[in-house]
C-alpha cells in the first residue's frame, strides 16, 4: 500500500484507499469463497418484476410469478398435469384426434 500511496499517481492512491476501505470483506472472501451473489441476483428479478409487473389480483399471484421467474415454478419441481382442462373419459374416446 505504501508503495501505492508514494507514487503520486490519483490512480494508485483512489485503489489503494478503496482497498483499504474494503479489506475485511475482501479477506472475508479469500477465506471462506461466499458471495451474496446469488440472492442479490433474486433480488434484483424481484425487483424488475415489481416494476414491470402491474395488476396482479392477488399476493399469491405475485408470489408465484416470482417463483416461476427465478425458475422454481416448471415440470421439474411440480406437477403441472392437474393445470390443463382435459376432456371427460367417455368423450375422449369418440373423438377423431
Amino acid at each position: 500500500m505504501a508503495l501505492f500511496l508514494s507514487t503520486g499517481i490519483t490512480a494508485f492512491k483512489k485503489s489503494a484507499s478503496l482497498i483499504r476501505k474494503y479489506r475485511n470483506y475482501i479477506e472475508a472472501y479469500i477465506n471462506s469463497k461466499l458471495t451474496t451473489a446469488k440472492s442479490e441476483g433474486l433480488n434484483n428479478k424481484i425487483k424488475v418484476l415489481r416494476r414491470s409487473g402491474y395488476g396482479y389480483t392477488n399476493q399469491t399471484s405475485y408470489l408465484n410469478k416470482i417463483l416461476q421467474r427465478c425458475g422454481y415454478l416448471n415440470s421439474r419441481f411440480i406437477k403441472t398435469s392437474d393445470w390443463f382442462w382435459r376432456l371427460p373419459a367417455d368423450l375422449a374416446q369418440n373423438t377423431p384426434f
